[in-house]
């Protein structure tokens, strides 16, 4: 593999003198003494260029003299621009001798936009004199690294509300960081064949990662975690949304204004619930209903949910005052059975009389599914019929659809209990 460096430098014998090292590593040198006679060979060969390499004191134009403090401020800035307007950045370094003015200060202001991308790129300023005659050369092994992975840049780049809160101190873990760069770097990179099968498995295990988070840093009780540090996945959402954890029996409440209390919203909450599920249906098997397309959907709603999680933790420090919200979730009290309603009765009030007996309690309730008459219900919430068969049927099962009884719409919300709460009565 070939890689470009383009190299600002206005002292010739600077840059002849690492022709042979470059060399040696497969880098093609493309030296120029002036800032504006790089940026026009750098718009023109953008997608070709590996690395750039700058002079701390250069110039800025080809007539001109070397601008001191100025140079490196003027470049980075249209280096910045630059990078925005092609969506892609360029990994850059400062090569110097290190005897300007004021160096450390100058070097330590135009690098801090730099921050985000160090643990990629590696550092960004080296002395001349640190690796002139070193044969291994820090700078051109880094520049080899980062050049065999370029896609990170691009997804690094793009996703940065997500990967600040990947990998770093108080956040989600270093292990998180590599699954989303590895699944992102495959999607965005055409010539890469996609491991289906594995996207899924490394989302769910990504989503296990920040419900580990919350429960290192007090948010999510130790009862939602299972044998080996394994988080109930369901229960766990539930709970970080705001609705109760039924199984757990536990949920998140703001005492103070008597209301649910939530780290994801509502919305946060169907785009959460569609990534697991999506998760949970493609960890283990391949199936030919699974895209390019969809994986590359639920990787970026993952991204979202991350960004979301990380500026929940940067706003609320005083991790008590969370954890005084945990609240128990109290057993339902024993529900009223609904009157029949007999079916000459229903012919004589008309269908005005069926969609009123469709509407259903607000509320849900946890409880057993039971049948009083052919009307199945949970606790005193009814269900829609369509769902009998599947009651007997499965260890586990969701109710995605009810009636509110103060709307004449349907308001989908979900309803989730284990097996052991299933009682059939004929």
């Amino acid at each position: 593999m070939e890689y470009t460096v383009l190299w600002i430098d206005d002292d010739h014998s600077i840059v002849d003198a690492y022709q042979t090292l470059a060399e040696y590593r497969d880098i093609d040198l493309i030296h120029k003494d002036n800032w504006n006679d790089g940026k026009v060979y750098l718009e023109e060969n953008f997608d070709d260029i590996t690395a750039i390499v700058l002079d701390a004191n250069c110039k800025l134009s080809h007539e001109g003299v070397a601008q001191g403090d100025l140079f490196l401020g003027v470049v980075i800035a249209e280096l910045q621009q630059l990078f925005g307007e092609r969506q892609n950045p360029i990994p850059w370094y400062i090569l110097s001798a290190g005897t300007m003015d004021n160096f450390g200060a100058i070097t330590k202001c135009v690098t801090a936009s730099r921050e985000y991308f160090n643990e990629a790129w590696g550092n960004a300023v080296f002395l001349k004199d640190d690796i002139e005659s070193d044969e291994e050369n820090p700078l051109f092994d880094m520049i080899c690294k980062v050049g065999s992975e370029k896609e990170n840049n691009i997804v690094l780049h793009r996703h940065q509300n997500a990967f600040k809160y990947l990998g770093k101190k108080d956040y989600i873990c270093q292990e998180a960081r590599v699954l989303m760069l590895d699944i992102l770097t495959k999607l965005y990179n055409p010539a890469n064949t996609l491991d289906m099968k594995g996207c899924g498995n490394k989302m769910r295990q990504t989503i296990e990662y920040i419900f580990r988070h919350a429960n290192k840093v007090g948010i999510l009780p130790n009862e939602f975690f299972e044998k080996k540090d394994t988080p109930n996945l369901q229960e766990s959402m539930c709970f970080l949304c705001g609705r109760p954890a039924n199984s757990i029996k536990l949920k998140l409440w703001d005492k103070a204004n008597n209301r649910p209390f939530y780290i994801f919203n509502e919305g946060e909450y169907y785009q959460f619930s569609t990534v697991l599920n999506f998760t949970q249906k493609y960890s283990h098997t391949h199936k030919d209903s699974l895209t390019k397309e969809l994986c590359f959907g639920m990787a970026l709603l993952l991204c979202h949910l991350i960004n979301s999680y990380g500026r929940f933790i940067d706003t609320h420090k005083d991790i008590k005052v969370i954890q005084g919200m945990w609240t128990k979730v109290e057993d339902p009290s024993p529900h009223s059975k609904a009157p029949t309603v007999h079916s000459s009765e229903k012919t004589k009030q008309g269908r005005g009389s069926e969609e009123s007996e469709n509407k259903l309690i607000n509320h849900i309730v946890e409880g057993c599914i039971e049948c009083t008459d052919g009307t199945y219900h949970i606790g005193d919430v009814k269900v829609p019929s369509m769902y009998k068969d599947y009651f007997g049927t499965t260890t586990k099962f969701r109710i995605e659809i009810v009636l509110n009884n103060n709307s004449s719409k349907k308001d989908k919300f979900p309803y989730f209990t284990p097996q052991r709460n299933i009682t059939e009565i004929k």
